[in-house]
Order: structure tokens, then sequence, then C-alpha cells
């Protein structure tokens, strides 16, 4: 990939990273992104830089803003065939129109953004989704639907480890079940949440746990643990720069002034608030806040901005919650279930044929690691295989001096270089009727007579040693850094079988394979050296060096030969 391209990467991806605390820093990252993109046409750098700003817009409240960019994104997304940044766009459209309190449009961007995560199985982005289907909900009253929606997405937060997004829906389900007068129950949850927030210094988490907390105590007339809480929250919505949140928290503020007594004070609150909702032109936010600085101006006798104020309540009230909203929102929950039908529907076929996919790679993988013939009992339900063969031939090939060699390469070079040697050996090894059983660094293994047995177990391992030795010479001569090869082989009886639960391994052991172990490890480098007992077998049909007696580890003297050829009958 081109650097400049990664480095956008890089800058979309830091900006993604500290959006919720940091969006003014983020916005910035994500501009600079966005030129880079622009000056070098990298058109995935761009559609991501635009889906940044347009959720740092929308985090710092700036709606229009945010709008027009998550629209711009969304489109090239869609143009590019990226799913995954199409939800991403889709979902930030929705909380845009939920914050200016259309909440039709809401729910139909978060269902499209919910319909394409589960398309692609995305179980993160598909809680986020059902989270944000849950607010629309909240917010319209239909505290049972919300609930039904946070308990889906905290269950695939969990399950997902998601820990950050475990701490907010707890939250939310804290507040529906306040909304249904559990308020013990909503406590649990939002201590949880809480705890969460302050475990992994999540500043937001934090801050949304204390203004809901407040909200707690305000319900039980404690005004002072109220105030404290929503106080604490202001703050750290301050910091992090989140305008909506904190318009509702001075709100809060405010009625709880006014419930002591203090409506002056309350008032310079709940102005602070309508002058910071009008600013980001939040229809909800300032019908809300309406409504508290009308109650306000009654308790202090000013009847007239009273008057005023409820007016501008209803006002506002009336053009979110309209009988012509409230039937498209009627249709598109219609539309979603319908919708919800065939992807459940699609995703029962996507899943048949994904699972007959899978079952045919896992074969394939099976054979890969075993015999066929053990494969099969296993399927059939044998879960120990440990089988005795009277006679075999075991072959271990190692390279000579490869420690040494190795330093000498790159990684990705000696990779290559074994790659090359070993599946040259595979098809020998397959060639000549044996059983790979297993490489082990720059050691090969291998086996006749197991797990079919055959007389000339003996035979096909001497030709496919040979083979090997000439494989390795046509190799060295094409190589700047020839290697030698040593062999060593020995005929006896082995048990063999399957060890493992998880990754499972055939496997040989016995006495024979030892001693085939140590006729190549005390082997000469280009030499196949041979026990007695595999010599006594093949002295008819091969020409052998007769090597003499050598001293083995663990099996004192030993008589041993070197295999030469194969001796060709006229």
């Amino acid at each position: 990939m081109n650097d400049v391209f990664v480095t956008i990467d890089d800058l979309n991806e830091a900006a993604w990273e500290c959006r919720n605390e940091r969006p003014k820093q983020a916005l910035e990252i994500s501009e600079n992104a966005f030129r880079l993109s622009q000056e070098h046409a990298y058109k995935k750098g761009t559609a991501y830089s635009q889906r940044n700003i347009g959720v740092c817009h929308y985090l710092l409240a700036n709606y229009e803003e945010a709008l027009s960019e998550s629209t711009d994104a969304l489109m090239m997304f869609e143009e590019l065939g990226d799913k995954l940044g199409a939800a991403t766009a889709l979902n930030t459209i929705g909380n845009v129109y939920q914050s200016l309190g259309d909440y039709a449009n809401a729910l139909d961007f978060h269902t499209k953004s919910l319909s394409l995560r589960q398309t692609m199985r995305d179980k993160h982005g598909e809680s986020i989704s059902l989270n944000n289907i849950g607010n629309v909900y909240q917010k319209l009253g239909d505290y049972q639907n919300a609930l039904n929606c946070y308990e889906q997405s905290l269950k695939l937060k969990q399950d997902g480890g998601d820990k950050v997004g475990e701490g907010a829906a707890l939250m939310n389900i804290a507040n529906a079940y306040f909304q249904l007068a559990q308020k013990d129950v909503a406590l649990d949850y939002y201590l949880k949440s809480l705890e969460i927030a302050q475990s992994l210094q999540d500043r937001r988490g934090e801050a949304n746990a204390f203004l809901n907390i407040g909200s707690f105590y305000h319900s039980l007339q404690d005004h002072q643990n109220a105030l404290d809480c929503n106080l604490k929250a202001l703050d750290l919505f301050k910091e992090i720069e989140d305008k909506n949140s904190a318009i509702t928290t001075l709100c809060n503020i405010g009625i709880i002034l006014n419930d002591t007594g203090d409506s002056d004070t309350a008032l310079d609150y709940l102005k602070s608030a309508l002058e910071l909702a009008e600013e980001i032109n939040s229809k909800e936010l300032i019908y809300d806040t309406c409504k508290a600085l009308s109650e306000t101006y009654e308790l202090k006798g000013d009847f007239k901005n009273a008057l005023e104020h409820h007016k501008l309540y209803h006002q506002f009230k009336e053009e979110v919650f309209s009988e012509d909203a409230r039937k498209r929102l009627r249709g598109l929950e219609a539309k979603f279930e319908l919708e919800k039908v065939e992807r459940e529907k699609e995703i029962y076929r996507l899943k048949n044929v994904e699972l007959k996919a899978e079952q045919e790679k896992s074969e394939r993988l099976l054979l890969n690691i075993l015999p066929k013939s053990v494969a099969q009992r296993l399927k059939q339900g044998e879960y120990v295989i440990a089988d005795y063969f009277k006679e075999a031939t075991v072959l271990f090939a190692d390279l000579v001096g490869f420690t040494t060699f190795s330093a000498r390469f790159k990684p990705e070079t000696l990779v290559v270089i074994l790659n090359e040697i070993f599946s040259a050996f595979d098809e020998i090894v397959e060639k000549f009727g044996l059983e790979k059983i297993k490489t082990i660094g720059d050691a090969y293994m291998a086996v006749s007579g197991v797990p079919i047995v055959r007389a000339d177990h003996a035979e096909a391992v001497a030709q496919a040693a040979l083979q090997m030795m000439n494989e390795m010479s046509r190799i060295n001569a094409q190589s700047d850094a020839p290697m030698s090869l040593r062999i060593g082989v020995n005929s006896g009886p082995v048990v063999a079988g399957v060890i493992g639960t998880k990754k499972f391994i055939y496997d040989l052991w016995g006495d024979t394979v030892n001693t085939a172990s140590r006729m190549e490890s005390h082997g000469n480098p280009n030499e196949v050296q041979v026990t007695e007992a595999t010599y006594q077998l093949l002295r008819d049909k091969f020409i052998f060096e007769k090597r003499g007696t050598i001293e083995v580890k663990g099996k004192g003297v030993m008589q041993t030969y070197f295999l030469k050829e194969k001796i060709e009958w006229q």
C-alpha cells in the first residue's frame, strides 16, 4: 500500500479512537486526513475521514455540518461497497435526527444501520444499532420496547467483551426501569454502570452515570445528592465538550434548585441551557428547557415570561410529536418488522450455505492432519485411537547445520526455503504411499505400514529416502547456499494413535521410532543410515555400504549401513 495511504488510515484510526473524549482534536485530525485523501485521490481515506468529521460535528452538536458530512460519507461508502462504513454513517445520521427531535427519521436510519450490521454479522455494530433504536423508543415513552432493545444490546456487548459498551447498555437499562417505576432495580444498574466507567476512566460513561443517579436522587426528593451528582456530570460533559448532555444537565440543575426554593440561581442555569439548545438547534432540548423556564418564571411571579415560554414549549413539542410524525413512525416500525423477517430468512439461508462450506473445509483440514481411515473413525465417535502395528518402517530427515544457516537469512526467506524442500518431500511421500507424521522445525518424519498395513513398507521408505536425497541435490544446484540432508531409517513394531482434543495429531511411539531418530542424528551428511533390521529386509533389493558399529545414545553399540541405490535387475 502507498505510504501516504497508510498515513491517512492511521490518522483516521487515531481520530476515531479519541472522538468521544476529545472531539475537537479528533475533528482536526480528520480534516487533515480528508485533505491528504483529496490530494492523493484516496477514496477510502476520503470516505472514512468524512465519516469521522460527521461524527465529531455531531458530538460537538454542530448538527447541520454533521448531517452534510455523514450523508456525503454514506454515498461514498455505498459507491465503494463498504457496508461497515455505510452502517456507521447511517448511525450518525440517525443520531443527528434524534437530537433534532425527528424520531421518525432517526428510527429509519438506525433500522437501516441495524440491517447492514446483521447482514455482515457485525455483533458489535448490531449492539450499537439496537441501543440507538432503544433510545428512540425511550424518547417516545415506549419504555418496554426500549428495555427489550437495551437488553439485546447488553448481551451482545457482554459476549463481545466490550466493557465501555456494557456500561452504556447498563445505563440505558437503568433508565428504562426508572421510567417503569422500578427504582430499586434502576439504581442497581446505575451503580454497576458507574463502577465500570470509573474502572475504565471513561469520562463520558462516568458523566452519564452521575447524571442519571442524580435523577434517581431527585425522584426521592434528596435534593443535595441530586445536585451534587448533576454538578459532577456537568463538569465532565463540559470537559469532553458534549453540549447535548450539558444542556440536559443544566436543565436538571435548574429544576432541582427550583425545588429547593432557589429560583434565581435556577433561572441562570436554565437560561444557559436554552441559549445552548438554540445554538445547536435541538427542538427536543428547546422544548424541555422552555417548559422548565416557564415553571421557574411562574414560581417567581413573572407570569408574562412564564406564558411566553409555555407557548414556546408547546410550539416545539408539537413539531416533535405531531400526528404526521407519529403516523410516519408507525409505518417505519411496520417496515422494520417486515425487513427483520426477511433478514432472518436470508440469514438462515446463508447460514445453511456457510455451514455446508464449513463442513467441507473441516473435512479437508482433518484429512490434512490425519490419515483418512483415522479421520473416519474419529467422525464415527471413537475418542481413543491407539493401534499396534507389528511391522512398519520409520523415516527421519533433517537439514544439517540449519541453525547456522538460518542466521544468514530473514525469517520470511527461511520459511520460503523450508516450504520448497518440505513440499517436495510431501510429493515424494505421497508418490510412494507413505504417511507423513509431522515436521518439527527443520526435521521431517514419515512412516510406511501405518495405518495401512503393507508388506513392502521398508522398500517404500528406502525408495522415498533416495528420492529425497536426489531432490535435495536438485534444490542445492539452484541455490546460493546449499544444505546437506541426513536421513535415518529403522524397521520394527510401533504404536500409532491420535493425541489431543483440540489440535489433533497422529503420532508414533515405541523403540522403533526412537531408534530411527538416532539413525538420523548419528548419521553422516547426505547419507541414508539404516539399522540392521531394515538392512535385513532390503539387502536383496538395494545396494548398501556397511558403516560398521557405532555407539548410539541410549542404545549402545549398533551395526548400521548406508543405503546407496536400488538394484536394477536385468
